[in-house]
């Protein structure tokens, strides 16, 4: 590897990360308040979605780090949604806080293993420990409590980050789409276009500008039975990846050619 590529993969690699240790240092220093109302649940949850978008805008803002939302439509205030995104890399979580809906994560127990943030992690949103049955089965039972409650929710279908592949999308999970359909809840699917390039993966020869989250019109369920459940996870999966192949075209066909092979 040349100096003038180390120094571009440098260049990919300085802000996100300062960013991610900043939020970390805060969540650290906000732990206190955070053991105070712990005992109150619903009230840590109403304030904490309050104020996690500004505080992820601010760390953004302190580490030169653009976070940029498009949304193809207005969703309504009344209604209840599944968000569901690609998983390129170990931000995503941090820059889907800054989505202008307070939302409930459905994502993987190890989460909890991270002192301090993933404490508060799993006591506001939905751990679950994908080798455990039981854990499943607690995590579906809260997540459609959570939709009577009229809180939106976001999974991140795939399961396990994507960054080798960011055009092609992995493999989606059923749990999303079984919950959508059994509830009638609206999915939104929502791309991250960008987020590979803050990972080991990136490709040196495209530089790392900034985070965006592409949010795309809901795609209705109702009426659906468990019958459209493979259509549905097609659908979903091929409005995320439209962006990203739209985007790195050379990517693209790189992968398909590596896909040929296997």
């Amino acid at each position: 590897m040349t100096l003038i590529t180390r120094w571009k993969r440098a260049q990919i690699f300085y802000r996100p990360i300062i960013f991610f240790f900043l939020v970390f240092f805060c969540s650290t220093l906000f732990f206190p308040v955070y053991l105070l109302f712990r005992p109150f649940r619903s009230l840590l949850f109403f304030y904490l979605s309050k104020l996690q978008p500004s505080f992820i805008w601010f760390c953004s803002k302190l580490t030169f780090l653009p976070i940029e939302i498009v949304m193809e439509e207005k969703l309504k205030k009344d209604q209840t949604y599944i968000f569901c995104s690609n998983h390129p890399s170990t931000f995503d979580i941090l820059i889907l806080l800054l989505l202008p809906r307070p939302v409930c994560f459905i994502g993987a127990a190890w989460v909890m293993r991270v002192p301090f943030m993933g404490w508060q992690f799993a006591d506001i949103h939905i751990p679950i420990n994908r080798d455990s049955l039981l854990s499943k089965y607690k995590g579906m039972k809260e997540a459609f409590s959570y939709l009577r409650q009229g809180r939106d929710l976001l999974v991140l279908p795939e399961g396990t980050t994507s960054s080798r592949t960011p055009t092609r999308l992995l493999p989606l999970k059923r749990g999303a789409f079984k919950i959508a359909i059994e509830t009638g809840t609206p999915i939104v699917p929502m791309t991250l276009p960008y987020n590979w390039l803050a990972t080991s993966s990136a490709d040196p020869n495209i530089p790392f500008e900034k985070f965006q989250i592409l949010i795309h019109a809901p795609i209705e369920t109702k009426g659906l039975t468990t019958a459209d459940l493979p259509r549905l996870k097609d659908q979903v999966k091929d409005v995320i990846e439209a962006p990203l192949i739209k985007l790195f075209p050379e990517k693209e066909k790189a992968e398909r050619a590596d896909a040929g092979k296997k």
